[in-house]
């Protein structure tokens, strides 16, 4: 509930402070007086946008506060506990202040806080019934908003939405993913064929170089057995050849060293040259005894050779790198093999996201069609009340099969409002005063079904006079039962049934305008109505009638 409201240079405001009750409290002052100032300023203070000219003109920053207390088992007390806001007081106050500079700042029980919780924490705190509301009814959308809120499926109409945001996003991700795999079939295509020609290559680790140099001694076969054949010659078998020539240095050496020992290093490495000649030697042979011109084999190499020399200028690279090409190729395609899963697991997911939405949208319908059987008669025996005898109402829900962020439905207000007349489309028959009542009375409807503590209703009687007057008024009273209305109104009919009054006047001087608020005692209350009944003259008569007007309202007044 609202205690009170603190407003500094705010508009017309310089600094006032209005306290508040339970029950149903009345707003009245001459047209133009600002009535609905402390509303616009209760707005602010709960997150309305803010500009710097609702800052009073000779004042350089406004500074608004609202108080509230709270019970345990509020919404709001529950925010507050998750958003470690909580006061042990069971009190909750919002603070909001905004300079010339447009910096604007806010605080929740003096912690400072962001706009959009100061936002979320007011709607669970106070709900505004606008004067122009009446006109939004013929929407179909606010249609389906009033019977979402009669049928307490705000959270799960909320649910809905978000469920199918999300299937939404998957949905268009998905597409996305699936517009890439088109686009890149062909370049998936060409990446396979490459890499299924180089597979079939088959070409093994350092394979290359062994065929260059099976090539080279393919080529030179001849060459090669000719010079071994030489080579072998010089060392053994030609008239001047090596090793006997050695052998006979060996010898001689031999001898000498019997002699002088000192010549033994050089014996002994004469020895160790002919083994190791001989060795050559015998090695040469066994090389020459192996090799064999052999053309096929030649012609063999060289087509394999040739064949990856093809392939390389087929991918534009050099041979060498054939190997590391084709690991990037492989690299490559298994990103599309992950693309194909990410679309797999998308689908599956986007499925789901459906069924969970499917699921939700279909809670919500049944919901909106139990809540529609039971608003429809409350709203008939309104429209009796309130001057519409014979009138019917009923609310038309159409499934659709296309998926929408509101549900399957399609929600219509169909009316009549003279006995015999077919139900139509609201914005089809109904006039401007009727709208008002029709407007009203579901917007009472609405609220006896809202959890929050505090309902303002803003010139919601616009249109309505008379007996009618009255009645919305004892409606308006009656909800002040259950919890606090706040109600801004031009009718003397509705006014004397509030359980308190605050006047809201302006002052006019000759270089300022300011506007002052009071409560106002009975006989201010009767002061008051009767210039609401009256005019500018007010007569007894007049008076005596706005005493009987209040007496007869309440027996507390």
């Amino acid at each position: 509930m609202l205690c009170q409201l603190h407003i500094e240079h705010f508009t017309i405001i310089d600094r006032v402070t209005v306290s508040f009750d339970h029950g149903m409290t009345v707003f009245t002052g001459e047209t133009g007086a600002g009535k609905s100032i402390l509303l616009d300023a209760l707005g602010l203070v709960m997150g309305d946008r803010g500009d710097t000219k609702l800052i009073r003109h000779d004042k350089v920053q406004l500074d608004i506060s609202a108080q509230f207390q709270l019970t345990s088992t509020t919404a709001a007390q529950q925010w507050l506990i998750e958003q470690q806001l909580a006061e042990d007081s069971g009190e909750c106050l919002l603070r909001r202040t905004l300079n010339d500079k447009g910096r604007s700042l806010a605080y929740i029980n003096g912690k400072p806080c962001t706009l959009q919780q100061l936002k979320q924490l007011g709607s669970l705190l106070v709900h505004i019934h606008g004067q122009h509301e009446h006109h939004a009814l013929l929407k179909p959308t606010v249609q389906r908003q009033r019977l979402d809120a009669f049928a307490k499926a705000e959270t799960l109409a909320t649910q809905v939405a978000e469920t199918f945001t999300q299937w939404q996003q998957q949905q268009h991700l998905l597409a996305t993913l699936q517009q890439k795999k088109t686009d890149q079939q062909a370049k998936q295509a060409l990446l396979r064929y490459q890499l299924d020609e180089l597979e079939q290559l088959e070409l093994a680790t350092d394979e290359l170089e062994q065929l260059h140099q099976q090539q080279q001694k393919l080529q030179h076969m001849q060459q090669l057995i000719e010079t071994c054949a030489q080579a072998c010659q010089q060392l053994q078998e030609a008239d001047i050849a090596l090793l006997p020539q050695l052998t006979q240095v060996h010898q001689a050496l031999q001898q000498i060293t019997r002699v002088d020992q000192e010549l033994q290093p050089l014996q002994q490495m004469t020895q160790e040259a002919m083994v190791n000649l001989q060795e050559v030697y015998h090695e040469l042979q066994r090389y020459q005894n192996r090799l064999e011109p052999d053309p096929e084999a030649l012609q063999k190499t060289e087509q394999r050779l040739a064949k990856i020399y093809e392939v390389a200028r087929k991918h534009r690279i050099e041979p060498t790198v054939l190997a590391h090409h084709q690991q990037a190729l492989q690299r490559q395609l298994t990103q599309f093999d992950g693309l194909d899963q990410q679309i797999a697991a998308l689908k599956m997911s986007s499925e789901n996201a459906y069924q969970q939405y499917a699921t939700l949208a279909q809670q919500l319908h049944q919901q909106r069609e139990k809540a529609a059987k039971k608003l429809a008669p409350k709203v008939i025996q309104f429209m009796e009340k309130l001057g519409m005898q014979g009138g019917q109402f009923t609310i038309q829900i159409d499934t659709t099969n296309e998926p929408t962020i509101h549900g399957m439905d399609q929600v219509q207000f169909l009316v009549s409002t003279n006995p015999g007349q077919p139900l139509q489309p609201m914005r089809d028959i109904v006039s401007g005063g009727e709208l008002s009542r029709l407007s009203l009375a579901l917007q009472v409807l609405t609220a006896e079904q809202q959890p929050t503590p505090t309902l303002i209703f803003d010139e919601v009687d616009v249109g309505i006079g008379g007996g009618t007057a009255e009645i919305v008024g004892q409606l308006l009273h009656q909800l002040g039962e259950h919890c606090q209305i706040l109600c801004v109104t031009h009718l003397p009919q509705v006014a004397a049934l509030g359980d308190h009054h605050i006047h809201v006047q302006k002052h006019k001087q000759q270089d300022s305008t300011t506007a002052t608020v009071a409560t106002l005692s009975r006989e201010q209350r009767i002061q008051e109505i009767a210039r609401m009944l009256g005019g500018v003259k007010i007569t007894a008569q007049t008076l005596a009638h706005a005493e009987e007007m209040i007496k007869s309202s309440s027996p507390t007044t």
